[in-house]
C-alpha cells in the first residue's frame, strides 16, 4: 500500500537517449525521417516546408496558401476531398508559423496508399478556387473585428511591432489590407515557389516499416508536383537588422475594466549559449504555477487570475515576454511588482530549495515532451527547422541540472535591465 502522506522522492534523468533517425530519401530527393513505434496501427505523417509567413511581404499570404491547400484541385472540390479522407479514416491538420508551413496527416497504416494518392494530388494540383478564397477572407475579417475588441490580442500585436520594427517579418501583423489584397494568382505563385520537393522533408511516426517507406516513395517520391520554380532561400529575416523600440507604451481600447500587459525584450534563438539559462530564469520568474510572479501578483496581491513569462524562439530570433491581464486600476502597481521581482533576481541569489524545485519541474516537463512517438516527431522537427543536432536536448538537460544561482543572477543583470525593456499596456 502506497503511503500518500509521504512525498515521493525526486528522481533525476539518468539515461536520456534521443537521436535523429536514419534518413530515407525518396526518388525525387525528399528526405524522410522515420520514427518507429509498433504499439498501434496509427501513423502520423508530417509534410514540412520552409514556407512560413516570413517569406512573404503580406503576412497572411503563406497562411492562406497553407489553409486553402485542401479546398480544391483540378479534379476534386473541397467536399470531395474531405469525404474521401473521412471515408479512409484520415484527417489533415494544416499549420503555418513564421518559419514553417506543415501538413500533418493522421491515418491507419493499411489505408496509407489511398490517402497519399489524395495528398499527392493536393500537393501537385491545388487550384485555390476563388469562392473558397472569399470564404477564407470573410472568416478572417470577422475574426479580426472580434480580436480588435480584445486587449490581449492588441497588446500582443503592438508588442511584436515594437520588438521588430522597420518591416521586419517577425513584427508584421495581419490587418484588413493584408486580408483583402491577395488574389488567387498570388497564392498559386507562392504555392509553386515553396511547395516543391526541393523545399520539403517528411517525418513519419507510428507503425513505420520498410513497406511504409516504399508506399510513401511510390506516392510522394515520383513527381516534382508540377513545380518549376526553386524556393526562395531564407534571406528575408537575415538581411533585415532587428531594431526594437524600448520604453513604455499605452494604447486605449475603451476597456475601462481590464488592462492587458506585455513586458519584455528581443533576445536570440535557441542556438545562443544563454538560451537554456534564460529558460530556467524565465521559469523561476513566471514559468510555472508556483513561480515568483504567480505568488506575488496572483496569490498575495490578487491583481490577476494568471501571469506568466516565457522565452519564445523562432529560427532567426527570439524574445522574452511577461504577459498578464489585470484590473485597470492596478496596472501600474502590477508593473511595479514585476520590476520588483526582477530587481530581486538581480540582487539576491535564489536559494537552493527553490532552484531545485524549478529544476525538477523543468526536467519533468521535458520528459513529458518525449512521451510517445508522435511527441518525439515534434521534437525532431524542432531540430530540423532550426538546423541543430540531437545534442541540443542533452545540453538542455545538463544546463538545467548544473545551472547555479550565481549564473541566474548574472543572466538577470545581463538581459533584464529596465532600459532594454519594451512595455505595452492596453486598456
Amino acid at each position: 500500500m502506497i503511503n500518500r502522506i509521504i512525498q515521493p522522492p525526486f528522481g533525476e534523468i539518468a539515461d536520456f537517449n534521443f537521436s535523429v533517425p536514419n534518413i530515407f530519401v525518396l526518388s525525387n530527393g525528399i528526405k524522410v525521417y522515420p520514427i518507429n513505434g509498433n504499439y498501434n496501427e496509427a501513423l502520423k505523417l508530417e509534410i514540412c516546408f520552409e514556407a512560413g509567413s516570413k517569406f512573404s511581404l503580406n503576412p497572411i499570404l503563406a497562411i492562406a496558401v497553407n489553409s486553402l491547400l485542401t479546398e480544391g484541385t483540378k479534379t476534386k472540390n473541397s467536399i470531395q476531398i474531405s469525404n474521401e479522407l473521412d471515408f479512409l479514416g484520415s484527417f489533415i491538420e494544416k499549420e503555418c508559423s513564421l518559419d514553417q508551413a506543415k501538413l500533418t496527416i493522421y491515418s491507419q497504416e493499411k489505408n496509407l496508399k489511398k490517402i497519399l494518392s489524395v495528398v499527392n494530388e493536393i500537393l501537385d494540383q491545388a487550384i485555390y478556387p476563388k469562392n473558397e478564397i472569399e470564404i477564407f477572407k470573410n472568416i478572417k475579417l470577422q475574426k479580426l473585428q472580434i480580436n480588435k475588441e480584445k486587449n490581449a490580442w492588441i497588446a500582443n500585436q503592438e508588442f511584436k511591432k515594437k520588438l521588430y520594427k522597420n518591416d521586419h517579418p517577425y513584427g508584421k501583423s495581419i490587418n484588413e489590407d493584408a486580408i483583402n489584397s491577395f488574389s488567387s494568382s498570388d497564392l498559386i505563385d507562392f504555392y509553386n515557389s515553396f511547395y516543391n520537393p526541393e523545399n520539403c522533408y517528411l517525418i513519419v511516426s507510428g507503425k513505420v516499416n520498410e513497406q511504409t517507406l516504399n508506399v510513401i516513395n511510390e506516392s510522394l517520391g515520383q513527381k516534382n508536383w508540377n513545380k518549376n520554380s526553386s524556393p526562395i532561400k531564407n534571406t528575408i529575416t537575415k538581411n533585415i537588422p532587428i531594431v526594437s523600440e524600448k520604453g513604455s507604451f499605452k494604447f486605449d481600447n475603451s476597456n475601462k475594466a481590464q488592462a492587458s500587459i506585455k513586458y519584455g525584450r528581443v533576445l536570440f534563438n535557441r542556438t545562443h549559449p544563454d538560451f537554456f539559462g534564460m529558460q530556467v530564469l524565465s521559469t523561476l520568474l513566471g514559468g510555472y504555477f508556483g513561480s515568483r510572479l504567480m505568488k506575488n501578483i496572483r496569490e498575495e496581491k490578487g491583481y490577476t487570475y494568471g501571469i506568466g513569462s516565457s522565452v519564445v524562439s523562432n529560427k532567426d530570433s527570439g524574445y522574452f515576454v511577461i504577459s498578464t491581464e489585470v484590473k485597470n486600476e492596478v496596472k501600474e502597481l502590477t508593473i511595479q511588482e514585476i520590476e520588483k521581482e526582477i530587481v530581486t533576481l538581480q540582487n539576491v541569489l535564489v536559494n537552493t530549495e527553490e532552484l531545485d524545485l524549478v529544476k525538477n519541474y523543468m526536467l519533468g516537463s521535458f520528459l513529458r515532451m518525449f512521451d510517445g512517438v508522435f511527441s518525439k516527431s515534434e521534437r525532431l522537427n524542432t531540430l530540423i527547422i532550426n538546423d541543430i543536432d540531437e545534442s541540443h536536448y542533452l545540453k538542455y538537460i545538463e544546463k538545467i541540472k548544473n545551472i547555479s544561482a550565481i549564473e541566474l543572477q548574472n543572466l538577470a543583470n545581463k538581459y533584464l535591465n529596465k532600459h532594454d525593456i519594451t512595455e505595452i499596456i492596453v486598456c
